[in-house]
């Protein structure tokens, strides 16, 4: 937070209230911090929120209890991001809300690897029956090499085979993250194997036990391209900082959905490329307009 304050200072940028309540606080203390930010809400109007998606739905939540909806522009961080979990039932009053994503573009050729799983062919993994019986409430047979025990199942019905893995699936929005860390850590083993044991295949004894600290050192020098990312790593460990920005919106058919507006990457670049909507006020129509949002107005003229 007083990295922000320093960096809104830079800036210009007035900081009229700082609040602060806990995730899991009471309402009372919501309604408390959004009468306090209304004091200033005649003129300040933009509330940026350094909170976890559950305190911002703890503030949406204080906004329909105060009938204050379309006073204040919520930006959330990237603990709101996108997550449907804090704005499900107060989606009126997330409208024009703006948030960050973490870049995390959808990984299209994993989706035909997943739908072609069954129990039939993905052997290698040892827990994948469990998954597909409690995923589709149903108990699969036993396999022909595994005795059939009474009693044991905890549904009622049997698989039939022709469950499907599309159904009722939205993949991760992380899935490329996860991805990412996973040719991370098998590039900085592949790389810390080399440079031990340029002699051998596999694990040498040198290897053994594995040394974080030199594991590490091969992690932060590794490099590959990601479709159009390129995955590297400052001293800190952390990559390149890129950020979708997403804008809560009514669409005409009155349906609610978070909509990709625009970009940021850590070089400073920032781009928009859709249009935003604004908070809406407590009759149920959108402002064309932005919030006007000053900690107080330019006096006026004669005046100090």
């Amino acid at each position: 937070m007083e990295v922000f304050k320093g960096l809104a200072q830079d800036a210009r940028i007035c900081i009229a209230n700082t609040e602060s309540v806990n995730n899991n606080a009471e309402d009372d203390e919501f309604d408390k911090v959004l009468r306090s930010l209304q004091q200033y809400s005649s003129t300040a109007r933009v509330v940026a929120c350094f909170c976890e998606g559950m305190t911002v739905r703890g503030l949406l939540k204080a906004i329909r209890r105060l009938n204050v909806t379309g006073e204040l522009l919520l930006v959330g961080s990237d603990g709101w991001a996108d997550r449907p979990d804090v704005v499900e039932g107060y989606e009126k009053e997330a409208v024009g809300g703006l948030s960050v994503r973490i870049h995390s573009p959808y990984v299209h050729e994993f989706d035909p690897y997943y739908y072609n799983l069954h129990p039939d062919n993905n052997t290698r993994n040892p827990w994948f029956r469990e998954f597909w019986e409690f995923k589709f409430n149903c108990s699969l047979p036993p396999k022909h090499d595994q005795p059939k025990l009474p009693n044991v199942s905890a549904f009622n019905k049997t698989c039939t085979g022709k469950e499907h893995l599309s159904e009722k699936y939205k993949q991760d929005t992380k899935m490329a993250f996860v991805m990412k860390a996973i040719y991370t850590m098998a590039y900085g083993l592949h790389s810390m194997q080399r440079a031990m044991c340029p002699h051998s295949l596999g694990l040498c004894p040198e290897m053994l036990p594995i040394n974080g600290s030199i594991l590490l050192q091969h992690l932060l020098n590794v490099s590959f391209v990601w479709g159009n990312d390129t995955v590297e790593f400052d001293q800190n460990g952390d990559p390149p900082g890129r950020y979708d920005i997403m804008n809560f919106q009514r669409d005409e058919n009155n349906e609610y959905n978070y909509v990709h507006i625009g970009s940021w990457d850590s070089s400073g670049n920032l781009t928009v490329f859709r249009d935003y909507q604004w908070p809406m006020s407590a009759d149920g129509n959108a402002s064309s307009n932005p919030p006007e949002s000053v900690c107080s107005k330019p006096c006026p003229k004669g005046q100090a």
